[in-house]
C-alpha cells in the first residue's frame, strides 16, 4: 500500500493537510472490496523507498541526489527528535488504520537511510532506540487486544488542516 504510505508521509511533513489526506483515504476504500482494503500491507518501508526516519526528520527527497550525496544523508540530533515524534504519529495512523501494519525491518529502532542501497543496513544491535521499540511493541499489543482495529468500521474526522482523528468501531 504504498499509496497510503505515501499520503501519510506527505501530511505528517505538512505537503498536504488532514482533510485532503481523508479523502485520499477514502478513495483508497472506494478503489479496493472491502476484504481487501482491510488486508492491504500497510508498511513503515521497503527496500523500495527511503526510510520513513529520515523524510519525516526532514531528509532530502533522493530524486536528483547522486548516490553518493545520498550515502552521506544522516539526521542531525535535532532532525532525528522530529523523525522519532513524527515516527510514533505514522505507525499509530498505520496501526489505526485497516489493513495490515508491515515493519520494515529496523523501522522500529530508528534506522535511517535513502534510496536502494542505502535502506538496507544490518539491523542496529548496538544503537537502537528503545523508546522506539516499545513503542511499536505497545501497538501490536494493542491491535492484537482490540477487535475493531483487526476489522471494525472506519470513520475519519478533520478538525482542523493539521489534525486527523481515526474512530475504529
Amino acid at each position: 500500500n504504498y499509496p497510503l504510505r505515501n499520503l501519510l508521509l506527505d501530511f505528517l511533513r505538512g505537503r498536504t493537510d488532514s482533510r485532503t489526506a481523508r479523502r485520499a483515504i477514502e478513495s483508497l476504500r472506494e478503489n479496493y472490496p472491502p476484504c481487501m482494503f482491510y488486508a492491504l500491507m500497510n508498511m513503515t518501508g521497503t527496500h523500495d523507498v527511503p526510510r520513513a526516519m529520515t523524510l519525516l526528520g526532514g531528509g532530502p527527497e533522493p530524486a536528483g541526489l547522486s548516490r553518493a550525496e545520498q550515502a552521506r544523508v544522516v539526521l542531525t540530533d535535532e532532525q532525528r527528535q522530529e523523525g522519532m515524534r513524527l515516527m510514533r504519529a505514522f505507525s499509530l495512523l498505520l496501526f489505526a488504520l485497516p489493513g495490515l501494519p508491515s515493519i520494515y525491518y529496523g523501522d522500529e529502532a530508528g534506522m535511517e537511510g535513502m534510496a536502494d542501497p542505502f535502506n538496507r543496513a544490518g539491523f542496529p544491535w548496538q544503537n537502537v532506540n528503545l523508546d522506539l521499540i516499545t513503542w511499536f511493541a505497545s501497538l501490536g499489543r494493542l491491535r492484537g487486544e482490540t477487535a475493531a482495529l483487526r476489522g471494525g468500521d472506519l470513520e475519519i474526522m478533520t478538525p482542523s488542516p493539521r489534525s486527523m482523528v481515526v474512530i475504529r468501531r
